[in-house]
């Protein structure tokens, strides 16, 4: 049984005690029972009105906020919300999970090209070499401010990484209990006149959660600047052998290879700092998002 089915059947059952009391009322001639179930077929209508709506929204309000992200997404140049509309996914809630999960493939992409530089560069700053207890070969004084940078860095992925992982939790517990279970239980709960208003909430919260927050995640996230142009470089960094320094060595596992290591590093520090200036840039639109 599906939840439209539950919906229904809860409908029908707040219709059936309301039924049943008006018909008890007119056989003892209850006066006062009488009005009273007379305003309760007015919650018996709204527990009607309720289910169509979410009908409605499940099926009409889900392919038209679908269209609206795509429309959206097309003009502000969010390529990444487009590609995930047109892998067929026609709920606002299958479009944020793939979404985030486009995200945090990025995230995870950055976090490995900046973990991946921070391994020679943080190594580098803690090895030294000297000659007749002088130190000929150092590097940090020079190093440290970029493995500050590159700490800041993954520290904010660890963070954002995490938050989004929340938000996909969220939308998957909303998907598969909200209106299965939680819309359902407050309209039951409606149906009595005792537990009206905790099934008011019940059932608030349920359709704020299956429609409101996905809906509004998809079209606020299709109006932010375009990321895929990011994680796409990001991508390319992060495969095997694409980074230009490292390739020997990796493990300094000797003198002459530290030493090789240290001005591989030197004669790419135009291109750590670049890396630097664009990660942190990105991080910030990232969070912006989150």
């Amino acid at each position: 049984m599906g939840w439209e089915e539950m919906a229904i059947t809860a409908a029908a059952f707040s219709l059936f005690i309301t039924v049943l009391l008006d018909m008890l009322s007119r056989a003892f001639s209850l006066q006062n029972v009488s009005l009273w179930v007379k305003s309760e077929y007015a919650q018996v209508a709204v527990s009607i009105l309720l289910v169509i709506f979410a009908v409605t929204m499940a099926g009409i309000g889900n392919n038209v906020t679908a269209s609206i992200a795509y429309e959206v997404a097309s003009a502000s140049g969010n390529v990444q919300m487009k590609e995930v509309v047109d892998a067929g996914a026609a709920s606002p809630t299958n479009i944020a999970k793939g979404y985030l999960k486009l995200i945090v493939e990025c995230e995870s992409n950055i976090y490995l090209v900046v973990y991946w530089l921070n391994m020679f560069v943080e190594t580098l700053s803690k090895i030294s070499f000297d000659l007749a207890h002088l130190e000929a070969l150092g590097a940090a004084i020079a190093l440290t401010g970029w493995v500050t940078f590159f700490h800041y860095i993954m520290n904010n992925i660890v963070y954002l990484v995490l938050f989004h992982y929340i938000q996909y939790d969220i939308l998957v517990f909303s998907q598969y209990s909200m209106l299965s279970v939680f819309f359902f239980i407050g309209l039951v709960l409606r149906a009595l006149p005792i537990t009206r208003g905790a099934g008011g909430f019940v059932v608030a919260f349920s359709l704020g959660f299956a429609f409101v927050f996905p809906m509004s995640y998809v079209i606020i996230v299709a109006m932010m600047p375009n990321t895929g142009v990011m994680c796409h470089d990001i991508e390319l960094q992060a495969q095997p052998d694409s980074l230009p320094f490292g390739g020997q060595n990796p493990c300094f596992n000797s003198a002459g290879g530290v030493i090789s290591a240290y001005y591989e590093v030197k004669n790419n520090q135009s291109f750590i700092s670049q890396m630097i200036d664009f990660v942190r840039n990105q991080v910030s639109l990232l969070f912006l998002q989150a």
